[in-house]
């Protein structure tokens, strides 16, 4: 039986996200809405969906739609997550989970007292090459693990409510950057303490940071940084991320790469990058159908959300933030 689900938000991620949805057309049913009827109406148009309605209530009322996925700004996820939560829906949330650690927990508080899925759409949980990298790691293929790099070196200068930093929670790491502060938590394990910095501002049309640099110390005794920003005109795109062991490193540079003590250099086959939104949206349909937990729970979302609070906190006192203590 196919799964009904419905997109709330119909702006730009959710037009990535109705991509995996149009193929997976043979185990879901897709309906939109939005506060702007037309968007919504061509975006079903364009993806061959189902069909569009009025009003979030009526989406909410209907009994055949049993998921939802919020592509919404960031200061509306915790009052629709509520709604839906309540109204009995399994949902699958763009990241952040939240704007701040005391809105994540509401929004996981309210999914466990109606027994529905959260997944937070964090795709860097299914981006090929960091999964197989994971898989390398844990096997012990470059010996123990002693440093992650993660890197985003762009310009770019967001539009509408993205400059809003009330709206966002804060800057570019709370929106881009909590991708890439995900990689290293996922290769590395739960983190103890942060220490961040941000540059001088170059996106003016910004309220809140445009880059930051984050060192992280795990509980392992791992060491990870993470570089993010979008206002660095110009800049060459480095790894992606890169992975360091006592026995070599792994990273991810037009492709992934293993390369052993004494330069000995491998590809290593993965799946193209740019499947991961598929491959996202495609587990989120097997759970719900399944009743399964997903990969990417409420509380892994607020796992990273914690990183990017603990950032912000350093930020502003010029000291490294134990992240328990948030």
């Amino acid at each position: 039986m196919k799964l009904k689900t419905c997109l709330i938000g119909c702006g730009t991620i959710a037009r990535e996200h109705a991509r995996a949805y149009a193929e997976l057309k043979d185990e879901v049913d897709v309906f939109a809405f939005d506060i702007d009827a037309g968007r919504a109406r061509e975006l079903c148009e364009e993806f061959g969906f189902a069909g569009t309605f009025a009003s979030l209530e009526e989406a909410l009322s209907s009994p055949d739609v049993k998921a939802v996925d919020i592509c919404l700004p960031h200061d509306l996820h915790l009052p629709v997550a509520h709604m839906c939560a309540d109204a009995g829906k399994h949902i699958l949330m763009e990241k952040p989970i939240a704007r701040t650690l005391q809105e994540a927990d509401q929004v996981i508080s309210a999914v466990r007292s109606a027994g529905v899925i959260l997944m937070i759409a964090e795709n860097m949980r299914f981006h090929p090459p960091v999964v197989e990298a994971k898989k390398l790691i844990d096997k012990g293929a470059i010996g123990k693990l002693n440093m992650v790099q993660a890197n985003s070196w762009q310009f770019h200068i967001p539009p509408g409510w993205r400059r809003s930093k009330e709206r966002t929670g804060g800057g570019t790491l709370i929106d881009r950057g909590i991708h890439f502060l995900d990689i290293p938590l996922n290769l590395a394990g739960p983190v103890e303490t942060v220490y961040a910095l941000k540059p001088p501002q170059t996106v003016k049309e910004m309220e809140g940071e445009d880059g930051a640099l984050v060192l992280m110390k795990h509980r392992n005794g791992v060491i990870s940084e993470v570089n993010v920003t979008w206002g660095t005109p110009g800049a060459p795109q480095g790894p992606w991320f890169i992975a360091c062991g006592t026995d070599g490193s792994i990273y991810e540079q037009n492709g992934l790469w293993i390369e052993k003590m004494g330069g000995e250099k491998s590809p290593i086959p993965t799946d193209p990058p740019d499947r991961a939104m598929f491959l996202e949206i495609e587990h989120f349909v097997r759970c719900v159908k399944g009743g399964r937990e997903p990969i990417v729970t409420g509380e892994v979302g607020r796992e990273d959300l914690a990183l990017v609070i603990a950032a912000y906190k350093s930020m502003e006192t010029g000291k490294p933030v134990e992240v328990s203590e948030l």
